[in-house]
């Protein structure tokens, strides 16, 4: 192992954090609005909107692992192994994006067919360009430091980020997008995907800039993209395959509900403006747990945490489908309280994925950061394909009816069941199967540091 000047230090959060909040904006973006902006502004149907998203997820399937491979395969530069992708890919994820929300006059002419297909390539195109800088950034923690006090921190900075890219989503996305009868309006995505734009490719430099990649394994040439020795290899790492399952379960379950919390707002609380408050109970949230966080973890543990995190949050979302709430103010009281609960797993889950990977490499002896990151983020792509399969039916299930100022009462309460049940389920399931199954604990993962660390300098010496 070697280990550049530069000591790791805030500056390296502080780009880590830049990171995500530029992963985060397009990503929140189309997980938020893109169902929404394809039916109501596109006028494609919920249903071919379903299997548009499920197409893309399947795709990622075999894109993601491949993507994956290729960059442990190839020989680290001056700069590092991961950073150059950073800069490489951040201006084609952004044009993607932007594109995926474009509503120009002659798309909007166009006949439907014409319509679908341009969803397509631009959604699958923004897909495979978010694979090629998110797999890069996600494997960049493993090699920023070892020490896991230090990788907690990156985990909670990559959170801060994220909350930071949804409270300009929420913020600044129901002003634009909506007019004053909660109408969706094709100028006001125009104008967002402007802004998010520029911000997008301006903090993905500055991530580059400010982190810096300490640990380096030798380089031993090209390596052969084999999936099935590689999913044996995964199948021995049982923490690993507990946080794929997780990474799948919690993108799917929050993914769906912020498909259908426009909805909610617009049709159930009736006040879109509301969504701007909604954003900051994340940023509310995150204040709140990074005050005790690290405390809380150096006490109980991390798995003990985020447990508990998930519990409190199941508990909220299943109070609000009980309970006749029908104030947006009594809503963000309880929900506050269950958004507390759900920040503690969020700021601990990229923790947990670096120590995977040492794992992986602890039982298999092959040190493949981009392959593994690659699986983990697809299991979430899979969770993805299922939020947007879930999301987009939802809509015909409960029987909306777009571009319509109101919807029917059944409809109205269907859509607050959905968003309530499917969070509550989905956070009481990934909470019990943590606690019983996953065994990484603090004592292995020190042990684990110490023996890789061994390893490496004996194949420096060599």
């Amino acid at each position: 192992m070697s280990t550049t000047t530069k000591a790791f230090g805030f500056k390296d959060q502080l780009g880590y954090l830049f990171g995500d909040f530029a992963n985060g904006l397009f990503f929140s973006l189309t997980a938020s609005y893109i169902t929404l902006f394809y039916v109501d502004i596109l006028g494609i149907s919920a249903a071919a909107v379903g299997t548009l998203l499920v197409v893309s997820r399947i795709w990622d399937a075999i894109n993601d692992p491949m993507i994956g491979g290729f960059i442990d395969g190839l020989k680290p530069t001056s700069t590092g192994k991961f950073r150059p992708w950073i800069l490489r890919m951040a201006v084609p994820v952004v044009l993607f994006g932007m594109l995926s929300f474009s509503a120009f006059p002659a798309l909007l002419a166009a006949p439907l067919h014409v319509r679908i297909i341009f969803a397509y390539i631009t959604y699958i195109g923004f897909g495979m360009s978010y694979t090629a800088i998110n797999i890069p950034y996600g494997s960049l923690a493993s090699v920023m430091t070892d020490d896991e006090v230090e990788r907690t921190s990156l985990s909670m900075f990559r959170s801060y980020g994220a909350v930071a890219a949804s409270l300009v989503l929420n913020m600044v996305i129901p002003l634009l997008v909506f007019d004053e009868n909660r109408v969706p309006q094709a100028d006001g995505f125009f104008k967002s995907i402007i802004l998010l734009g520029v911000m997008s490719v301006t903090t993905y430099f500055l991530c580059y800039k400010l982190t810096a990649e300490r640990i380096i394994t030798p380089y031993t040439g090209p390596k052969k993209i084999n999936l099935l020795v590689t999913m044996k290899d995964i199948s021995k790492n049982k923490p690993l395959l507990l946080q794929m399952f997780s990474g799948m379960l919690s993108i799917g379950v929050f993914l769906v509900l912020g498909t259908l919390s426009p909805y909610l707002f617009k049709d159930y609380f009736q006040d879109t403006k509301a969504l701007v408050f909604n954003g900051f109970l994340s940023i509310i949230a995150m204040f709140i747990v990074s005050f005790f966080l690290k405390q809380a973890v150096a006490k109980f543990g991390k798995k003990s945490c985020a447990v508990t995190g998930l519990f409190v949050y199941s508990a909220c979302s299943f109070l609000f489908f009980l309970l006749p709430i029908t104030n947006v103010y009594h809503y963000f009281i309880l929900m506050g309280i269950g958004t507390c609960g759900m920040t503690v797993n969020t700021l601990l889950t990229w923790a947990f994925v670096p120590d995977c990977i040492d794992n992986h490499e602890y039982i298999t002896g092959k040190r493949e950061e981009g392959t593994i990151y690659a699986i983990y983020s697809f299991s979430r792509k899979l969770g993805q394909a299922g939020a947007g399969f879930v999301g987009a039916y939802v809509l015909i299930w409960v029987n909306y009816v777009a571009n319509q100022a109101t919807q029917t009462t059944e409809t109205i309460q269907a859509i607050k069941t959905y968003v309530s049940l499917i969070p509550a389920t989905g956070t009481f399931v990934l909470a019990l199967v943590l606690m019983l199954f996953y065994n990484l604990d603090k004592d292995q993962v020190q042990h684990i540091k110490e023996t890789l660390k061994t390893r490496r300098e004996e194949l420096v010496k060599n």
